[in-house]
């Protein structure tokens, strides 16, 4: 009798054990969206990185600038480092006293460049086709420059430069302290055409900065004209 009883107990916790087993719930499955998904292959462009910038790029956190430390060009105020395969470019600004005061990463599609003029450092950057945007620093004051899109002429601290302008995108000519446009800014017009940022011959400061020269296209008369113009 015993012996049944026993069997009886074990067959019922069995039993019990196979129930509780049926209904615990399946593992949730969390699906991941292809947008969600973080990829870094070897043909990715690396995005570009400007101090001015608080965050973090995906290649920055994952060290890729600190793969670019090979020193192929050095000036008095200024280092540019590429990597061994020559996919990418950093540069570095460093003022009088031997601080950092810009770094920027540069796409290996597009050159980099630095020159001095009027006892100022000019960043020369290349951008897609012919375009390319400049920046300017004086190292012994540390200031920055913001980037100005293809100037057409430099004069010590003046730079002029083509811009669309207002509801009806008038392009115009824009000549500006280039550190701080409170100290000096004009705007001018005149019979510019949109390729004329692209296409604009030459400028010139002229007489103390007090003209400037301009040769563009007069695309009306499908002539080249060069004019002469008063600086406020």
């Amino acid at each position: 009798m015993k012996k049944y009883l026993s069997l009886g107990i074990i067959l019922l916790i069995v039993l019990s054990f196979s129930s509780c087993q049926k209904e615990k719930k399946q593992p949730e499955i969390i699906k991941i969206e292809p947008e969600e998904a973080i990829s870094l292959t070897a043909t990715s462009e690396p995005e570009e990185i400007n101090s001015e910038d608080s965050g973090l790029t995906i290649k920055e956190k994952y060290g890729y600038l600190d793969s670019i430390d090979v020193s192929i060009e050095k000036g008095d105020n200024y280092e540019i480092f590429s990597d061994i395969d020559h996919t990418g470019y950093k540069y570095e600004v460093i003022n009088n006293d031997g601080d950092i005061i810009d770094e920027n990463y540069n796409g290996w599609r597009y050159g980099v460049s630095f020159e001095n003029k009027d006892d100022l450092l000019i960043l020369h950057q290349g951008l897609s086709g012919s375009a390319f945007r400049e920046r300017y620093y004086d190292v012994s004051n540390n200031r920055v420059s913001r980037f100005y899109f293809m100037p057409v002429d430099t004069s010590k601290e003046l730079v002029a430069y083509f811009e669309l302008m207002g509801d009806e995108n008038t392009l115009t000519l824009i000549v500006q302290n280039m550190f701080d446009s409170s100290i000096y800014y004009q705007e001018i017009t005149g019979d510019f055409s949109v390729l004329d940022i692209r296409l604009t011959k030459k400028a010139e400061f002229l007489e103390n900065n007090t003209k400037i020269k301009l040769t563009y296209w007069l695309w009306q008369n499908n002539e080249e004209v060069t004019e002469i113009i008063e600086l406020n």
